[in-house]
This record gives structure tokens, C-alpha cells and sequence, in this order.
């Protein structure tokens, strides 16, 4: 059990990673954002579905959008079209 996880501040993250993991049986899945650099975690979603990653990213400021370089994920299609969507300069 992490007592004390190492959270990373939105102005140091210039690299995110996305990966999913299992919060339930029958494939409920969640979605834990971290900084692949840093080794810190960002934040942990409770969906990785496209709609809601779309809007959880809509709410970082524009500024904080443009700093990220890269974008780490696998090959999951969903994953792909948040990035195009909120991150088109990764392309």
C-alpha cells in the first residue's frame, strides 16, 4: 500500500505516460497519468474512456497544454484520439 505518493506539480511535466489498470472484475478500468521523466504521478482517473480524458484534459490552462513534448501510451485507440484532440503540436 503507497502511503506517500510522489505527485508531481503541473509546472514541472513536460512528458506525460497513460496507462490503464483494473479497479474492478469485468474490466472497469481506470486510467493513471505520470511523469515518465520524474518518475511522479499526476493524477488517477476514474475512466479512460475518450469523453471524459477530453474533458479532464480541457481543464489544464492552454500554457500548461503547450509545455508537454511528449505523450507516452499504448497502442489503444481511445488514447490516441485525446492526444490528437488536446495535444495536436505532439504530432
Amino acid at each position: 500500500m503507497i502511503e506517500k505518493a510522489q505527485l508531481a506539480t503541473l509546472d514541472e511535466i513536460e512528458a506525460i505516460s497513460i496507462d490503464k489498470f483494473t479497479i474492478k472484475k469485468k474490466h472497469k478500468y481506470a486510467a493513471a497519468l505520470t511523469g515518465p521523466i520524474n518518475g511522479k504521478l499526476i493524477d488517477i482517473l476514474s475512466s479512460r474512456k475518450k469523453k471524459d480524458l477530453i474533458e479532464y484534459f480541457n481543464t489544464w490552462p492552454e500554457e500548461l497544454k503547450e509545455q508537454i513534448k511528449y505523450f507516452s501510451m499504448d497502442m489503444w485507440i481511445p488514447y490516441k484520439a485525446v492526444t490528437e484532440t488536446i495535444f495536436p503540436m505532439l504530432r
